[in-house]
């Protein structure tokens, strides 16, 4: 048959957040093409489906190798078959073969479906971004702080160190914890609906891609007290988001825990961000004259709340954004003035 390159390569890219760096359940780290014309992934904790790009082909190519080349070739056009355990592409003098499995063992079915699908609100992407970026990314924390709390009324985060909870009406029958390192995936993907199964929230957008994640009904801690805060209104300086684009620079290479250093003291706010390359330092006057402060935080965070408002409260111990639809608190450590 003769399929679109560059379509190909979306519908790959589409359902890449089900795949598995490390094979984790047999098949995890591959494409799946199913008998009922679908493309699947699934690595244990995401799920996804889409329509094939190639119709009436069933088995599982690894996903890696394939999408590499994909990228590659300057063909708009290829020819692609299926030769016994093989997945053959044709271009202009030049054809490639993959390994491919022809019984689908991806334990996919263990997968609840969804049984009624409801709007989520345009802005849900937003705050999914916004708020994925304050749980914990350090696999040795506590399971709760890994995860972004989903309730009817809001959704929340926080890792210990920051706090952030971002109120909207969510179609969900119960409350329920969702990993960060599984939500992440769900702002690139223009979700427009979500289901809940037992075991699986599910997400779909208009082209008919379907990303599922495990949940789970864990009790989240209230967070409450943490992000009421009583202290002295500040402003933000000006010109704070092309400072955090240059920062973000070297912080951006520490792809596990991107993180930016802001330190407050003197009347002025210094933003480092420091990776193996080095580091970039810009300080800007701030009138505040408490006591030295310090904090790490997402520098894409930091970015999207001084687009928002330039308004804070500063404690001795607390910092406070409210960004119109969010809350956000980081707490704040006092630091020696000689560091």
């Amino acid at each position: 048959m003769q399929i679109d390159r560059e379509g190909f390569l979306q519908a790959i890219e589409a359902v890449s957040a089900g795949l598995a760096v490390k094979e984790v359940v047999e098949q995890s780290n591959c494409l799946v093409f199913t008998d009922d014309d679908q493309l699947v992934t699934f690595n244990d904790q995401v799920a996804c489906r889409m329509a094939s790009p190639l119709p009436g082909v069933v088995g599982a190519v690894g996903a890696k190798a394939l999408q590499e080349l994909l990228t590659k070739l300057p063909e708009d056009t290829l020819n692609v078959e299926v030769n016994g355990k093989a997945l053959r592409i044709r271009g202009k003098r030049r054809r490639a073969s993959f390994n491919m499995q022809a019984e689908v063992v991806l334990p996919v079915g263990s997968v609840d479906k969804p049984d009624e699908w409801k709007d989520l609100d345009p802005e849900f992407g937003d705050a999914v971004s916004v708020v994925q970026s304050c749980a914990s990314t350090n696999p040795q924390a506590n399971f709760s702080l890994t995860c972004v709390h989903m309730h009817p009324d809001y959704l929340e985060a926080c890792d210990n160190f920051q706090a952030i909870r971002y109120p909207m009406k969510l179609p969900l029958e119960r409350e329920c914890v969702v990993k960060q390192s599984s939500i992440k995936h769900v702002p690139n993907l223009s979700m427009t609906q979500m289901a809940q199964s037992k075991n699986w929230l599910h997400f779909r957008n208009d082209v008919g891609l379907v990303l599922s994640l495990r949940y789970w009904n864990e009790t989240y801690d209230n967070l409450d007290g943490i992000l009421t805060v009583e202290g002295s209104p500040a402003l933000l300086p000006g010109g704070l988001s092309e400072a955090v684009d240059k920062a973000n620079v070297f912080s951006s290479e520490n792809a596990d825990q991107n993180r930016v250093l802001v330190r407050v003291r003197d009347g002025e706010l210094a933003l480092k961000g420091i990776g193996v390359s080095g580091w970039y330092e810009e300080k800007k006057q701030l009138e505040y004259d408490g006591a030295d402060l310090e904090f790490r935080i997402d520098p894409a965070l930091l970015a999207e709340i001084s687009g928002r408002t330039n308004e804070c409260v500063l404690s001795g111990e607390r910092l406070k954004v409210d960004g119109g639809r969010f809350v956000y608190v980081t707490a704040l450590a006092s630091v020696n003035s000689t560091a």
